[in-house]
């Protein structure tokens, strides 16, 4: 749950620490873990951590599944409420969050066997065309690195 954060970019990872299958737990920590460093690299994002429970991932936890949350770190008084609409949403929050996301899933990615991966690519400001910026479609061999648009 993202998109409020009034005072900043506080966001809470929350983690597995002693739900129903224990053997979750340092894996969900791990990967709650590499979130944060994602986050650091990445984002503007203030990562903190808490435990997960009483959620809808719980059934897949409970099967075994290792799950983490991302939570706003603030409580939303508009939650689940007539006011909780997407014009109350703080939009630069939920850009930031999407960024750890997608920077998380990227490098998770390189570690599976098999041809380069694709990775999003920030061309530059050398490749504006008509005062759009333009981005290309490569593979982490090829540029070294993961870049994000602005």
């Amino acid at each position: 749950m993202i998109g409020y954060a009034p005072g900043g970019n506080s966001v809470v990872i929350e983690q597995d620490e002693g739900n129903v299958v224990d053997t979750n737990d340092q894996p969900s920590q791990e990967f709650a873990a590499k979130m944060a460093r994602m986050a650091a690299d990445y984002t503007d994002l203030e990562v903190s951590f808490g435990p997960i429970y009483e959620t809808d991932y719980m059934p897949f936890e409970a099967l075994g599944y290792v799950c983490v949350g991302v939570y706003e770190a603030e409580e939303n008084p508009e939650y689940h409420s007539t006011y909780d609409t997407a014009g109350s949403l703080n939009m630069s929050s939920i850009a930031e969050v999407t960024k750890m996301i997608l920077a998380t899933a990227c490098h998770e990615a390189m570690k599976l066997p098999g041809i380069d991966k694709p990775i999003c690519h920030n061309w530059g400001r050398s490749h504006f065309k008509h005062g759009k910026r333009r981005y290309g479609y490569g593979t982490l061999r090829q540029y070294g690195s993961v870049n994000w648009w602005h």
